[in-house]
């Protein structure tokens, strides 16, 4: 007779799983939504700008949301999440005209605070010490959901076109709101204290936030504008960009499955942070002198390494210097913070590679990744 699992692992596996199906929904979409936007009409502007929709919404919404979620428990809130971006991917696979693909790309900005929310309760049941780790397999989950989505993406391309993939991410959104609805089990909101104390925290976070801002400022840069350099410098369409992102989604999952653990056991958050950072950096200066998609794997692995240590030791950094009773309200402004860069990013990523250089919003964004390394080597560990 097999044993029952214990409660703390049957709590984070249902957990890794709503991870898992958030990210493969988002995911499909990832490596062609700039071209979906292209079909409109739209330019290099307007697609950093509707990548920027969706973290100016973030931006504006997931301190609120974090807070609710330390009032009335975490489990709501990943509902809710889940049930409003199915809402929104339908929008976005309807959409017949540019505005209303913005009005869908929105409503996911306003309602994509899942994965914070998991990483609160993560932090609400992990001990400090093991909490790296942890979030690093939390990674790893979304890793492999971001390695399958693109393949789910290219595929639906090929079948029935770009809307196709909408309707799948739809459903794998209302999967995902019923799968934490019916096992998740209930946490007690977490007792908050007097409000007075979030002040307390500022000074501890500032650095982190500062390090989130500049990171999600430049990746976003590569974000909004490496479909459109793969099609115009190697004539790399929509399926071939999502296979490029699922070679770099199964590197991110490797990496936090198995690196991430065994840095956390050598190195503090901030060293974790730097050299995650110098990995990315090294990445993104690199990636535009490729001639060859062969060429182009090397850098792209590197981005995919760097980022996947940055990611959860920056959490893991920021929970540790939160107090106890504000997990999911400063993960929350987390989140808001790095959604403030991303409504920059994309959309200056776009005017560079329309009015610079294809190569520019790489090699900008590797200056600045480089500045948030020294950020984060001159902050002493908590």
């Amino acid at each position: 007779m097999v044993a029952p699992m214990p409660p703390q692992r049957r709590r984070l596996a249902v957990l890794f799983a709503t991870v898992f199906i958030d990210q493969v929904g988002f995911a499909i979409l990832f490596p062609f939504l700039p071209l979906y936007a292209k079909t409109f009409g739209a330019s290099g502007f307007e697609v950093g700008l509707l990548l920027a929709m969706y973290s100016g919404m973030q931006m504006l919404v997931s301190t609120w949301w974090g807070r609710l979620s330390d009032r009335i428990g975490r489990r709501p809130v990943i509902v809710a999440s889940a049930a409003g971006t199915c809402v929104g991917f339908v929008i976005l696979g309807l959409a017949p005209t540019l505005p209303v693909v913005f009005v869908g790309r929105a409503l996911l900005g306003s309602v994509g605070v899942g994965m914070a929310t998991v990483q609160a309760w993560v932090a609400d049941t992990t001990p400090p010490e093991d909490r790296g780790r942890v979030m690093g397999l939390v990674g790893a989950f979304a890793g492999l959901g971001f390695v399958l989505g693109p393949a789910i993406g290219a595929i639906g391309i090929l079948i029935g076109g770009m809307r196709l993939p909408f309707a799948v991410s739809a459903i794998c959104a209302a999967g995902n709101a019923v799968l934490a609805a019916t096992l998740l089990p209930h946490a007690p909101p977490v007792a908050v204290q007097d409000r007075a104390r979030m002040r307390v925290a500022w000074r501890p976070i500032a650095p982190c936030l500062a390090v989130a801002f500049v990171l999600t400022y430049a990746f976003s840069n590569l974000e909004a504008t490496f479909a459109m350099f793969t099609k115009a410098e190697l004539g790399v369409g929509a399926a071939g960009n999502g296979l490029l992102f699922v070679t770099m989604g199964g590197v991110a999952a490797l990496t936090q499955a198995v690196v991430v653990g065994a840095l956390a056991r050598r190195l503090d958050e901030p060293h974790r942070v730097a050299l995650g950072l110098v990995i990315l950096a090294a990445g993104a200066a690199v990636l535009p002198q490729a001639t060859t998609v062969a060429i182009l794997i090397a850098p792209l692995a590197a981005i995919a390494v760097g980022f996947s240590i940055v990611s959860p030791s920056l959490t893991a950094w920021v929970s540790r210097r939160s107090p106890a009773d504000r997990q999911g309200e400063v993960l929350g402004l987390a989140q808001s913070t790095g959604a403030l860069a991303r409504v920059a990013g994309p959309g200056i990523g776009g005017l560079l590679f329309d009015h610079v250089g294809h190569a520019s919003p790489f090699q900008i964004a590797a200056v600045v990744i480089s500045g948030a390394a020294v950020i984060a080597l001159a902050t002493r560990p908590a």
